[in-house]
């Protein structure tokens, strides 16, 4: 990796941003910094920014990676003279690999086809199998008989370490799903609001953390195009947004908040729904009725009525 920049802070200290040719390829910008006694990393640098804030404010999201289960039980017999310590939540790397594969693969099967290799038109949910994977841990210590290395874990990280289509190569080999062209349309879709997640970051950080009042701002201050606002599910003959937006949010509430999802008037089986913390996410109607209620319940306003294409 090189580092490339340093950003001061308003309570005088410093956000490092590093890069490396495979994860900038992922959009992945690692940003770190040091608040308290909290080292603070981000996939890029609004979401260190966040971080910053949450700690500085001891609110929620707070919580200290070596404070969690998961790590506690890995990390429960690291030996004396410890030199180096590599920690990876695989069930996390997985996913987050899994929603970045998405967002290229589209493009993947087209050079592929024109390479004259036939790839799987669509991604499978593989979420059933992140949820088996345990976290993994490698470290290095000096003993009194010479220096000695430990791994134990998945491998997932190993296969995936510095390799940007890692995600991608595991799926090869997957079965191609039905539906292609529906599934296309739903990643293409999904892959606009993961842009507008990332204009809302930018907007929130020079906005005093506030979100804008509308999607429309996003283009007016040049932080999205006009077309990021159109989902290619949306029929021809629909004269609604294609977008439903939650205004009136910052970045000090809750991660899991809604914030942005399909109009689902146009949708079956499902809409892809953007989270305050960023990420995007294809939820069934059933599930999406009941976080979208339990959002609107934190934010204190009443649960719009929701109809599908389908219903």
């Amino acid at each position: 990796m090189l580092q490339v920049t340093s950003q001061p802070t308003e309570d005088g200290g410093t956000i490092h941003v590093w890069a490396s040719p495979p994860l900038a390829f992922a959009q992945l910008m690692p940003s770190w910094s040091i608040a308290k006694d909290h080292a603070i990393i981000g996939s890029n640098t609004a979401l260190c920014k966040m971080g910053l804030k949450q700690v500085a404010g001891g609110g929620a999201g707070a919580k200290s990676l070596l404070e969690t289960d998961k790590f506690k039980a890995a990390a429960a017999n690291l030996p004396e003279g410890l030199l180096s310590l590599t920690y990876t939540d695989a069930e996390l790397m997985f996913n987050q690999m899994m929603m970045q594969a998405q967002q290229f693969w589209p493009l993947a099967t087209m050079a592929a086809t024109k390479a004259g290799i036939k790839l799987p038109v669509m991604l499978p949910a593989l979420g059933h199998i992140a949820k088996e994977m345990k976290p993994s841990i490698e470290y290095s210590y000096a003993g009194p008989d010479g220096f000695h290395s430990h791994y134990q874990g998945s491998g997932l990280e190993v296969s995936l370490r510095g390799v940007a289509g890692g995600a991608l190569a595991g799926a090869v080999v997957m079965p191609a799903l039905a539906r292609s062209r529906q599934l296309a349309r739903r990643v293409t879709s999904a892959t606009n609001l993961t842009g507008i997640g990332k204009a809302c970051l930018i907007y929130a950080n020079d906005h005093d953390d506030h979100l804008p009042p509308n999607l429309q701002a996003l283009v007016d201050e040049s932080l999205i195009s006009p077309e990021v606002l159109e989902s290619k599910r949306r029929p021809k003959d629909f004269d609604g947004p294609s977008y439903i937006y939650i205004p009136g949010q910052t970045l000090a509430m809750y991660p899991g908040n809604f914030v942005a999802y399909e109009n689902p008037q146009f949708c079956v089986e499902g809409v892809n729904v953007l989270h305050l913390d960023s990420h995007v996410e294809f939820m069934k109607p059933d599930m999406f009725r009941e976080e979208l209620k339990t959002t609107c319940e934190r934010l204190g306003r009443q649960m719009p009525e929701i109809r599908f294409a389908d219903d």
